[in-house]
């Protein structure tokens, strides 16, 4: 088993934790020396990284511990990777919504508890000192609010702040604005993983400077008693990147690179491939870059007009949000717009079983067995409606596994006629394969008689790609459930999906083994609540008995004779 990397460790001299963190070799020469604020939730510490960060965490609680290692980490990466990644030239709108930053930042520490209005005019009045150059060397903010600041800024000012203010010459202010907003403006720079050029943080120190003394005015009426709400609150606009134009398509076929090296099915990627399709031909355009959450929350609500909720859910947004998601995480987008977009979830109203009853099951059978050609249908079609009800009747298994059947899947093992359900021949839920006993009722009927007739490969649909796997397969799904449904026309019931819940029902009823009803029908074992499921195998003689234990369905037909015993059908 392994574990987690730890930065905590402890001093021999204090019970508290300690936090230690080398610095990455990459960006060392970058930021060592540098002073930085780290925020820990409720804790800000302020440290001067070296070859090694190190600071007390402040706490012999496991749990708070824990919760202030991992925000000292993620506030330190998001500083080393914004080094790594080199300066970056912002524009006005850019800066000035960044400085928010330090604005919203004041208000979270000092609203509930502002303290006195004169500490906050003492606090502006070395802001306003440093921002017009009149003071070279002013205390670095945010300060203490503590009294500290209140005598410093007497002894320096005098007792009329704002006349010994400008009394001092105004003169350059780079200098002291670096000196007195510094800090901040690393701590704002270190939450968005943001290194600015020199001439860039120049002009971000004045909007630092401007941001917090707006914040004073506010806190010092706070301080009065006033919390009427600060129309300068709404000055600084969302801070938004102006990324390079990067293509939907371009997104999807990194993430299916990945993807597909991890066992990603082509069956997700082609649904994936297929969302990204319809969204670009809804908003008209691929860039990716330009799409945002308001644009995702259009396409939801067009989409809700034409398919069900579930499909929105499930596979539009997820799949949007999947590509996307590996496009952030690959700095090819700097944000996931369908990150938070959802659908709500309800219940649907049950009106009946979702399986098939006795009376429709031995309707549709019935028809099945007696099945001849209709008009122009080909023999695929024919063979798909004779056999495929019989095979999920019996079998539980999923219809897209059953007609993508082919000859060689039909064999003997041990002495059992089974059907092999595998990825090689298409797409399976779970991506494994299983082996499934044949009924011995389709045995009588001629199943494998229909086998050794057909040509080597599928039995249902036809064979023309490259890879051996079936074409044709979802369209002959399509006729199959129209034919079956013809027959049982009550939409709460879902043609092809309801022999599976019809067989599980009737295992409970023949107290078959949950596990093992599982295993036949193709359930993985996450599905399953029970974490020893996981342990032994279900057997094939287990699987037979519990097929054999199916009653038989009486339909009218001659029962044909046994088949010859041989160990596989395919030539």
């Amino acid at each position: 088993m392994s574990l987690r990397k730890t930065y905590v460790t402890k001093r021999k001299d204090s019970a508290q934790a300690q936090f230690r963190m080398r610095v990455p070799t990459r960006v060392l020469d970058r930021v060592r020396g540098r002073r930085v604020i780290l925020p820990l939730g409720e804790l800000t510490v302020t440290t001067t990284i070296g070859n090694v960060v190190s600071f007390s965490l402040r706490t012999t609680d496991q749990k708070l511990m824990q919760r202030r290692e991992r925000a000292a980490r993620e506030a330190l990466q998001n500083i080393f990777d914004a080094a790594e990644q080199g300066p970056q030239r912002l524009d006005h709108r850019q800066l000035v919504a960044l400085s928010g930053d330090v604005y919203r930042l004041y208000i979270e520490i000092y609203e509930r508890d502002p303290g006195t209005s004169f500490s906050w005019a003492a606090h502006k009045a070395f802001h306003r000192a440093a921002m017009e150059g009149r003071l070279h060397a002013p205390p670095v903010a945010p300060g203490r609010m503590d009294g500290s600041e209140v005598d410093q800024a007497t002894e320096t000012f005098g007792d009329d702040l704002t006349a010994g203010v400008d009394a001092l010459p105004p003169g350059e202010s780079h200098e002291a604005l670096e000196k007195r907003f510094g800090l901040l403006a690393d701590w704002v720079l270190a939450q968005r993983g943001i290194e600015l050029d020199q001439e860039t943080r120049r002009k971000f120190m004045v909007q630092v400077a401007s941001a917090s003394i707006d914040a004073g005015w506010r806190l010092k009426r706070a301080a009065e008693g006033d919390y009427t709400p600060d129309p300068k609150a709404k000055r600084f606009p969302p801070f938004e990147t102006k990324a390079s134009s990067v293509s939907l398509q371009l997104l999807l076929d990194g993430w299916w690179k990945e993807a597909a090296a991890v066992g990603r099915k082509q069956s997700t990627y082609d649904a994936y491939s297929g969302v990204v399709d319809t969204l670009t031909a809804f908003l008209k355009h691929d860039d990716a870059s330009r799409i945002t959450e308001s644009d995702i929350l259009k396409f939801k609500t067009h989409r809700l007009t034409e398919v069900s909720p579930k499909t929105v859910r499930d596979k539009d947004l997820a799949g949007l949000k999947s590509v996307f998601r590996w496009g952030v995480s690959n700095r090819k987008l700097t944000s996931n717009p369908a990150e938070n977009v959802t659908v709500l979830r309800g219940k649907r109203r049950r009106l009946r079983s979702p399986g098939f009853t006795d009376h429709e099951a031995a309707d549709i059978l019935a028809r099945s067995f007696d099945y001849r050609q209709e008009g122009s249908e080909g023999a695929n079609t024919v063979a798909a409606k004779r056999w495929l009800p019989w095979l999920c009747a019996y079998t539980g298994a999923r219809i897209g596994e059953l007609v993508q059947l082919r000859k060689q899947d039909v064999l003997q093992e041990g002495g059992i006629w089974c059907l092999r359900i595998t990825p090689e021949a298409g797409t399976v839920k779970t991506d494994q394969a299983r082996v499934v006993p044949i009924h011995q009722h389709l045995i009588d009927q001629g199943f494998l008689d229909f086998v050794r007739a057909r040509r080597d490969g599928p039995l249902f649909a036809d064979e023309t790609r490259d890879d051996g796997k079936p074409i044709g397969a979802e369209s002959l799904v399509n006729r199959l459930r129209d034919w079956i449904r013809a027959i049982v026309p009550d939409p709460n019931v879902q043609p092809n999906h309801a022999w599976r819940h019809r067989l599980k029902t009737q295992f409970r009823d023949l107290r078959i083994e949950q596990r093992v009803a599982d295993v036949i029908q193709g359930w993985s074992e996450e599905d399953s609540n029970n974490a020893g499921s996981g342990y032994g195998e279900v057997s094939l003689r287990a699987k037979a008995d519990a097929i054999s234990a199916i009653p038989r369905y009486q339909v009218n037909h001659s029962v044909g004779q046994e088949q010859p015993a041989f160990s596989s059908l395919a030539s």
